[in-house]
């Protein structure tokens, strides 16, 4: 038999067709499972003008184009979107890489294919890491194209995630470039619309690159005791199977190790050993109503002994990327662990976002009450205001990673305040109060934050408003808005 150097052209352009056509019929195949209704004609259309546009384009690795086009599609799939998003992955690249006008796209697929394509199209034009005051504006603009649509993002996230996969054939410059911006703006991204997995994988990939030394020697510490923890997370969830069973309580369990990314981050700022990062090991507790979560954390204190300051209910108290979860931390045989309880509905918003939450109403996307959304809008109606770009994109990287910050009011009223420095901080919580009294409220909670006093020193801009301690300045933050 010949080796498969000396096999004719053909017979590998054939193999490569039938790799090709087989991974579209699993695309077609998730896309029935995931939504009956939905007509796969379309997407099925998009593949083969997708293979007839890129039939002569190879990707660095050497493997045709469309095997990206495709594998974008597959990660949509794998979110249950929509057919309509399925056809915008597989044709996402034709007008940039073919000259395939998007008045083509329209008269053949609809408007909404062709808008869902041109937003995509744009935001790839984009430069992220130009100078500064061009990268404010790219970036402005790639906020415009998310809002019009959210599954504009979804598409470039995916699209990002598949690179970033691949990102071991291209030069060192080229992987640095794109790791950074990745780590700068999409992981945010993904992190403000609640994709929990999405936003990890992008993460780990972009600190393999961007810092491949503490990447590796990270990854081996962990991978060295990871017998070690298998053991103990199995120990730990065979005795809360058992004691969840005791009390009636229906529970899926699930494990899991910290990812890399986040653990270096968590070990850099706290100045700590692997060992002394409390949630470097978690159990997931998956139960059926918000009555048996709090029930089965119950359970865990009741096994176990809480780590003092360690409980957070995300439940009563979302996240602003709507993330709900209850989360202790216990310990066993000296060993701490993070203990995260949540329902099933919960638990896909973790590990989804926005994608778990996608609705129709009357054939159409209805966004306009997502929460993930909003911030996106206020984001850029206030950097109207802002003349400086380094203002705006210092003011970008605060919002996408915020810190939860909630004040209350006399009546009861909980208001979530974003926790924004120098001019910024104003229009931020002018928005978040939404009140009849939004103008005083702006102008009273502006001098608080200039002038809050820290325990010792002064604070420079903004401090937290949950730590200020001067009591009259309370007072008068409570005449204005409550």
């Amino acid at each position: 038999m010949p080796s498969p150097s000396n096999l004719p052209l053909h017979f590998h352009r054939d193999r490569t067709e039938r790799e090709l056509d087989a991974r579209l019929d699993e695309l077609l195949a998730k896309l029935r499972k995931n939504r009956p209704s939905e007509d796969p004609w379309m997407v099925r259309r998009a593949y083969e003008i997708a293979a007839e546009r890129h039939r002569d384009q190879l990707r660095s690795s050497g493997d045709p184009y469309l095997t990206h086009l495709l594998e974008v599609a597959h990660i949509l799939a794998d979110m249950r979107l929509d057919a309509t998003t399925l056809t915008a992955a597989l044709l996402h690249d034709v007008t940039e890489d073919t000259e395939f006008p998007i008045s083509r796209i329209e008269e053949r697929f609809g408007v909404e294919v062709a808008r869902l394509v041109e937003g995509v199209t744009k935001i790839g034009r984009l430069n992220m890491m130009a100078p500064e005051a061009r990268q404010a504006e790219n970036v402005r603009k790639m906020l415009l194209a998310m809002v019009n649509d959210v599954r504009v993002v979804l598409v470039k996230l995916a699209d990002r995630l598949h690179n970033m996969r691949t990102l071991e054939y291209l030069e060192p410059a080229k992987q640095q470039r794109i790791s950074r911006e990745t780590l700068d703006i999409y992981a945010p991204i993904a992190h403000r619309l609640g994709m929990g997995i999405v936003r990890g994988e992008l993460e780990d990939l972009s600190f393999r690159y961007l810092e491949p030394e503490s990447f590796l020697a990270l990854q081996k510490e962990v991978s060295d005791k990871a017998p070690v923890h298998k053991i103990f997370l199995e120990e730990v969830q065979g005795t809360i199977r058992s004691k969840l069973v005791e009390n009636s309580i229906p529970a899926e369990l699930e494990a899991r190790v910290k990812g890399l990314y986040s653990l270096h981050r968590k070990i850099m700022r706290q100045e700590r050993g692997l060992e002394q990062v409390y949630d470097l090991l978690a159990v997931r507790v998956i139960t059926d109503s918000e009555r048996s979560c709090y029930a089965a954390l119950g359970v865990m204190h009741h096994i176990w002994r809480p780590v003092p300051g360690r409980f957070k209910d995300y439940i009563a108290m979302a996240r602003p990327n709507l993330y709900q979860s209850l989360h202790t931390t216990v310990l066993h045989s000296g060993q701490p662990f993070e203990v995260q309880i949540r329902t099933q509905e919960m638990h896909r918003i973790a590990e989804e976002g926005v994608a778990a939450h996608w609705k129709y109403k009357d054939g159409k996307p209805a966004q306009e009450d997502d929460q993930r959304i909003t911030w996106m809008r206020q984001l850029i109606e206030w950097s109207q205001e802002l003349e400086e770009p380094g203002e705006f994109l210092s003011t970008l990287k605060v919002d996408l990673a915020p810190v939860e910050v909630y004040a209350f009011t006399p009546k009861g009223r909980v208001l979530e305040l974003p926790s924004l420095r120098r001019a910024t901080a104003r229009a931020a919580i002018g928005s978040a109060l939404r009140s009849p009294r939004t103008r005083a409220a702006k102008s009273a909670i502006g001098s608080i934050c200039r002038n809050a006093k820290k325990p010792r020193r002064w604070a420079s801009g903004c401090w937290r408003r949950k730590r200020a301690t001067s009591a009259a300045a309370l007072r008068k933050l409570q005449k204005k808005i409550c």
